[in-house]
């Protein structure tokens, strides 16, 4: 994932990929974490950050490199983009160029997945600045109320494009947040991979089980 995004931002600095890129460097762990927690058919919605939401699904990455420069070889046949990247073979429904709207794909797909009977789970990923956006909280708070699969990942890189987090997020925890909405809410670093793999499968665990997001 990392040597990918080095490229990619290598690629964007010459002018080659159209609208530039999003890159997740850093936030690798996350993704790997995550991902080795999911079946394969739980599907998943991404942020504006993407690329290694993909690739630790197992998206190819010459096919979403292709997708990054516009070609018809891409993921989403070069019309996505560094921010709307998705793969829909593997479930992955896409990115978003709406902060939080992920977590609302993801909502409203955990809804299918509860009123279909199956067995899945549904992955939203927001980030840090995604917690402070009033659509997130709603989100969640349906998902709350109907007891649907759903697993929020909030992945905090500390800032909303240059601002800090302590600036602007009243209270001083996310995970408090989702507590008041009746949900289940855990905080693990990031860069440790066994412990976010842990505690996502843990969260699929309750919530495939009717135990709510």
């Amino acid at each position: 994932i990392r040597r990918f995004e080095e490229a990619g931002e290598e690629w964007s600095l010459r002018g080659k990929i159209p609208a530039g890129v999003h890159p997740s460097v850093g936030q690798e762990g996350v993704a790997v974490g995550v991902m080795a927690a999911l079946e394969q058919p739980d599907p998943f919605a991404g942020t504006h950050r993407s690329p290694h939401h993909a690739l630790a699904r197992g998206t190819s990455p010459n096919a979403l490199m292709a997708e990054l420069f516009g070609r018809a070889t891409g993921t989403q046949g070069g019309r996505g983009g560094s921010m709307h990247i998705g793969d829909f073979s593997l479930a992955n429904y896409g990115g978003n160029g709406i902060v939080g709207g992920g977590a609302g794909i993801a909502m409203g797909t955990a809804l299918g997945i509860k009123l279909a009977g199956d067995a899945k789970v549904a992955v939203g990923f927001v980030g840090d600045g995604g917690a402070n956006v009033g659509r997130l909280w709603e989100f969640i708070n349906m998902a709350s109320i109907w007891s649907l699969p759903l697993i929020v990942v909030c992945e905090n890189n500390l800032y909303a494009v240059e601002t800090h987090i302590d600036r602007m997020l009243g209270g001083g925890s996310i995970t408090a947040r989702a507590t008041a909405f009746g949900v289940e809410a855990v905080q693990v670093d990031g860069q440790d991979v066994t412990a976010v793999r842990d505690a996502v499968a843990a969260a699929r665990a309750r919530a495939g089980a009717g135990g709510g997001p």
